[in-house]
């Protein structure tokens, strides 16, 4: 859905649009930028990145990150949900374990508190 949304926001007035090699982002969302720009090219949109060095930057993120892609956990979308950014996981975490409450909890009351 990174794709469409991003053309959708596109249609709707966006001049920046968000994407990431191998969709490896701040969240399990994030369109792949590597697919995002031949899409964006076929459609007619002009964006000046060459394309054989955006598939090369690409397969190098592949090949020092692989198995740690995005993806959707528990905590991210009870973080999400709250209105909370997902990089708290591993503060949440380490409170959690070290008051003995739920880390779900935890992001309940951020999102309660808007922080």
């Amino acid at each position: 859905m990174g794709i469409a949304n991003n053309l959708a926001a596109i249609k709707a007035g966006a001049t920046k649009l968000d994407g990431c090699a191998r969709g490896l982002g701040a969240g399990a969302g994030n369109a792949q930028i590597e697919v995002l720009v031949p899409v964006l090219h076929k459609y007619g949109y002009e964006t000046g990145i060459n394309q054989i060095d955006l598939l090369d930057a690409a397969d190098i993120a592949d090949e020092n990150f692989a198995g740690v892609g995005p993806t959707i956990t528990s905590l991210s979308l009870i973080s999400g949900l709250n209105g909370v950014f997902s990089g708290f996981v591993k503060p949440v975490v380490a409170a959690a374990k070290e008051y003995g409450v739920d880390a779900k909890e935890i992001f309940i009351e951020l999102g309660r508190r808007r922080v």
